[in-house]
């Protein structure tokens, strides 16, 4: 691995990044402070992580470059965020990464969010901020029910995401105890066209979600090419009380 120092770039230092000189002797150092992204944010040059990456509500983060994260790195898209991969590839520093968690909303269905795909075949959708959707209360008629933020969104074209732990969990990460899964936070939205998934433990786990589910993998690649780092692979995907996900001519 190559002198640490070498990979700090100007933009990990103005956003006050920890690069100590013990932090960065480590050979695949990591910070439990996250990065948060409070804004849209294009990331098209080659990056290595130290921190997780959170995208907040209401904000996308663009992946056009080739994106390293540490062994206890990992990616969170907040209810109304987005994550986009448009040629991008997200890979371990040095032998494994945790992933990607997306944070969906049991309460509003995917019917809801204008998915679609273009003229070149790129999967899409559009209303990802954090819309609130307040229908009648059915019980009276009068009263509203605020059901909060869209389902956060993954899209993905063209991209690559390897040596995960779990490529995509459609669940939200809990920082104060890592072992519970919020079901609150069940039903984000994947989709994916053209993409490769290498080497991950697991590819995609689909959290409990009562609508349908949209999610959708078209023409992509779920692989394995060598031995799991420290122990056995597990299934591709697993899928936890979930309907509609579709995988057109994936291989």
């Amino acid at each position: 691995d190559p002198d640490i120092a070498n990979w700090v770039k100007e933009y990990e230092l103005d956003n006050n990044w920890d690069v100590s000189p013990s932090y960065l002797s480590h050979p695949c150092p990591y910070s439990s402070t996250p990065f948060e992204i409070n804004e849209d944010y294009l990331l098209n040059y080659e990056m290595r992580a130290y921190n997780d990456l959170v995208i907040k509500t209401g904000n996308t983060l663009t992946i056009t470059c080739h994106l390293q994260m540490p062994d206890q790195g990992k990616i969170v898209v907040e209810q109304g965020a987005r994550l986009v991969i448009d040629g991008g590839e997200i890979s371990a520093t040095c032998n494994k990464w945790d992933g990607i968690y997306i944070e969906g909303n049991p309460a509003i269905s995917h019917a809801e969010m204008q998915i679609f795909e273009d003229e070149s075949g790129n999967l899409l959708a559009l209303n990802t901020d954090c819309e609130l959707n307040a229908p009648l209360n059915p019980v009276n008629n009068s009263s509203q029910i605020e059901k909060g933020c869209l389902p956060g969104t993954i899209i993905i074209n063209d991209g690559l995401i390897e040596d995960a732990v779990c490529g995509i969990r459609t669940v939200a990460y809990n920082y104060y105890d890592e072992c519970y899964e919020n079901p609150a936070s069940f039903g984000g939205l994947i989709l994916a066209n053209n993409s490769v998934f290498k080497n991950n433990k697991r590819d995609v786990a689909f959290m409990q979600y009562t609508p349908e589910n949209r999610s959708r993998f078209k023409n992509c690649t779920f692989e394995r090419t060598e031995p799991w780092i420290d122990e056995y692979y597990q299934p591709h995907i697993t899928m936890w009380a979930v309907n509609g996900v579709t995988f057109d001519a994936c291989t």
